[in-house]
């Protein structure tokens, strides 16, 4: 019986085909997945980094920590801390100075760095929730994401904050102590009103508007160590009232490996 060769050009064009059809279901997969990833997929991990996180990159060592307790984050303070080979005892510190320590406080540029970034993230999101929130429908809500039950509530608090804002103001004002001069131009005094005024840093709060401005070197520590002044300060007040804290706006904490 003899044998027949088949014909060469029927086996390319059968290649020839098989090759088309593979690269149509290549396009087809990729142009599935682009689809999938553009219209469906969400990825909370794809967001864009905040700008002041991208510039202030490389500006400091540590992991960043994610505040979901304000109060543990500022008294969970250190005993002693090692600036530029002097050991100091933090703990003589603060008996010395009470509250006015937050302002006295001696952090490293790099722990400046670190805690300005980790307290400006917290901040931020609560801080565009209570400029857009419409209070005639909606709750209200503090700095550190606390949402009240009541106006009444909320008022009470606020009121006893300016007030005991003021004392802290001028209290840090009058001191002799040459450790707070750095802060005279953020504590002026309104001879109108006779107090003491805190005036907030400028360029932080552009920022967490998301306007252009420079955030200077003196307004990320005295954006830090007010925090923790200011976080004190509505701990008390949570206790005067009766208050359980709770951020109502911080993420869920991740649940310990």
């Amino acid at each position: 019986m003899s044998y027949t060769r088949p014909h060469r050009k029927k086996r390319k064009l059968k290649i020839f085909r098989l090759v088309i059809l593979c690269g149509i279901i290549v396009l087809l997969g990729l142009g599935s997945l682009w689809t999938f990833n553009t219209l469906f997929k969400k990825d909370p991990q794809q967001e864009n980094l905040d700008d002041v996180l991208v510039e202030m990159k490389g500006t400091y060592t540590r992991k960043l920590i994610e505040i979901t307790n304000p109060f543990e984050y500022t008294t969970n303070r250190l005993e002693k801390v090692k600036i530029l080979g002097k050991e100091i005892d933090l703990v003589a510190l603060y008996n010395k100075y009470g509250i006015l320590y937050y302002l006295a406080e001696p952090l490293t540029e790099e722990e400046i760095n670190a805690q300005f970034l980790e307290i400006y993230l917290f901040m931020k999101p609560i801080f565009k929730e209570i400029n857009t929130r419409d209070y005639t429908s909606e709750k209200r809500i503090d700095m550190f994401g606390h949402e009240y039950s009541s106006s009444t509530q909320y008022l009470q608090v606020a009121e006893d904050f300016i007030n005991g804002l003021i004392v802290f103001a001028i209290k840090m004002n009058e001191s002799t102590d040459s450790t707070f001069n750095m802060f005279d131009r953020s504590f002026i005094y309104d001879d109108i009103r006779d107090y003491v005024l805190y005036k907030e840093p400028e360029g932080v709060f552009m920022r967490m508007q998301d306007k252009p401005a420079t955030i200077t070197r003196y307004e990320r520590e005295l954006f830090v160590k007010m925090f923790k002044v200011m976080a004190i300060m509505h701990q008390n007040l949570y206790a005067k009232y009766g208050i359980t804290y709770k951020c109502d706006l911080c993420p869920v904490p991740k649940p310990a490996k």
